[in-house]
């Protein structure tokens, strides 16, 4: 029982509970200690302890319940990798075309010597108009194998007058021509763009066939529910901040 009712508080919705596993599958922006301005996240990759964490050289505790960081010296960062500063670079110019102003990403050195992680999320979180919402990617770049795997996902939960989901996600697997920061960076484009564009056709295919059967035309307001407002946190949508 205490098992099946942590997963099910661990699927919850973006933004919608302050559990620390939440927190961290979530793959939460926090600020660094010290520093309103400098974001990272916290997730599996860069995770030391059950509450520490590191971004480059920083190690940092993080408090859930408060969403707040403080310094930490219990725990050493993995050594630091020529590519991580070169990924940290041009991910960065990369969400800054095609990721609102208040998202995050974090580039981690992993234990191997040939594994860089690199996380992409942006969060909308409009609890006033009923809907939260997240993209995430989450990816392993192998520069030995010449391969890139992960996840990219999509969750946002529509919760006025009713209580409707969209989960989705696609686990990637792919080769890499080039291992430099830049062709890496461009591999992660054109991976989050197809996906994008796959789940705007799925959308509107349900949108037209199946939903159109189990719903009237048109909604006691008589106007339509405009889906894009919570699907605009896509990040190939530009910069476009509906947050309220």
């Amino acid at each position: 029982m205490a098992q099946s009712l942590a997963k099910f508080i661990r699927d919850a919705p973006p933004g919608e509970t302050d559990i620390l596993e939440t927190r961290v599958d979530h793959c939460t922006r926090v600020s660094l200690p010290g520093s309103n301005t400098e974001k990272t996240v916290i997730c599996k990759f860069n995770r030391l302890a059950d509450s520490v964490f590191y971004h480059n050289d920083v190690i940092f505790e993080y408090d859930s319940r408060t969403n707040s960081t403080s310094a930490s010296s219990s725990h050493e960062a993995p050594a630091a990798k020529p590519l991580v500063e070169e990924l940290q670079a041009t991910v960065a110019r990369y969400v800054a075309q095609h990721y609102p102003s208040d998202s995050a990403f974090g580039v981690f050195a992993q234990q191997s010597a040939d594994e860089v992680a690199v996380v992409l999320v942006d969060n909308k979180f409009s609890p006033n108009n009923y809907w939260n919402g997240r993209w995430l990617g989450q990816y392993v770049v192998n520069t030995a194998s010449k391969t890139v795997s992960g996840r990219v996902a999509l969750d946002i939960h529509y919760y006025e007058d009713g209580n409707v989901r969209l989960k989705t996600h696609k686990d990637v697997s792919e080769s890499l021509s080039d291992t430099s920061a830049s062709g890496i960076a461009q591999k992660l484009a054109s991976i989050e763009e197809q996906y994008q564009t796959q789940v705007n056709k799925t959308f509107v295919n349900l949108n037209e066939g199946p939903f159109k059967s189990l719903r009237r035309q048109l909604p006691v307001t008589r106007s339509k529910m405009d889906w894009y407002q919570p699907l605009a946190l896509n990040p190939m949508h530009g910069n476009n901040n509906n947050e309220n």
